[in-house]
């Protein structure tokens, strides 16, 4: 089954539990993970993770490895703040879904038209088009549409929130689901300012699905 962590949708929830690894494995203890995975970890971390406010508090500036718990690797957040959180579990983003997730996912919903009709516009059926990271010829089934920097798509979220005074424990979901099985979002008025905002300000391309972007 297909899991999605910001504007990028991976084969399995196996093949992000992998990528974690990865980044454990690979970055040395004490330093600072790299801008992809930076942004990847950040929106896991938002997305997925049960006390995501908590950890997240005013802002991640930067994601270490170090040594978390009986010498083995794991996820230090730096804070806009000054403050650090050591030790942030990748495994809790890979657990049931929090209402964070939900809210995420229904606000994603909610602008399925733009992000179609714009794969539709700048790739018709049958058409290859250019991915600006790989540079490789794609066609539709090789695609995501991506919101480029600097209104990435949880950037979008969290500027769209502070605007209109919301969190994600105030945003009421509608328990009946759709034939994907995301919930919606039960405030009409809440989705339709979300759609506008999301139109007047996202800047959508097409990418390459194996692009890490």
């Amino acid at each position: 089954m297909e899991f999605r962590v910001g504007d990028t949708v991976y084969p399995s929830k196996k093949a992000v539990r992998a990528r974690c690894q990865r980044i454990l494995a690979t970055t040395p203890i004490g330093t600072k993970v790299n801008d992809d995975d930076f942004q990847f970890l950040c929106a896991l971390i938002s997305e997925r993770h049960p006390d995501a406010s908590k950890k997240i508090g005013p802002g991640i500036s930067a994601i270490r490895v170090d040594y978390v718990v009986m010498k083995s690797p794991g996820l230090i957040l730096d804070r806009i703040d000054g403050t650090r959180i050591v030790g942030c579990s990748y495994r809790k983003c890979l657990c049931l879904p929090t209402h964070r997730g939900e809210v995420t996912a229904a606000l994603r919903f909610a602008v399925d038209d733009q992000i179609f009709t714009f794969l539709l516009k700048e790739c018709p059926i049958g058409r290859e088009v250019p991915c600006p990271e790989t540079k490789r010829m794609t066609r539709a089934y090789e695609q995501n549409v991506d919101h480029s920097a600097p209104w990435k798509f949880a950037v979008l979220v969290q500027a769209f929130m502070l605007e209109h005074q919301l969190t994600f424990e105030s945003i009421a979901l509608d328990e009946q689901r759709d034939e994907d099985w995301a919930k919606t979002l039960a405030d009409k008025v809440i989705w339709r300012s979300w759609q506008e905002f999301h139109r007047e300000r996202a800047v959508l391309r097409i990418v390459d699905k194996s692009a890490r972007h």
